[in-house]
């Protein structure tokens, strides 16, 4: 169980995303409070969104070394269920 805590804890620490168990603060992205589809805060908002989404789309690959755990990454398959948040989509 150990060596599995590490591979946790490492991998955790290499991401710099915020959501699900991945919470960090420092790369939280407010919806704009009071802000709607159209308004320039909303769609900067909504184009952050996107690009930290398409960038945080991976799956996280574990190696066991000696050394420790050596962590990489794999695209995912979202072909069945595109990934949406606060009613993001390319319709708004």
């Amino acid at each position: 169980m150990i060596v599995l805590a590490e591979v946790i804890a490492k991998g955790a620490r290499l991401r710099d995303e915020c959501r699900g168990s991945h919470y960090k603060a420092e790369f939280e992205i407010k919806v704009p409070e009071g802000k709607f589809a159209g308004s320039p805060e909303y769609e900067e908002y909504k184009a952050r969104w996107k690009a930290n989404n398409d960038k945080w789309m991976k799956q996280t690959l574990a190696t066991h070394t000696a050394a420790g755990p050596e962590i990489g990454y794999a695209p995912i398959d979202v072909s069945v269920m595109p990934p949406s948040s606060r009613g993001i989509t390319d319709n708004h």
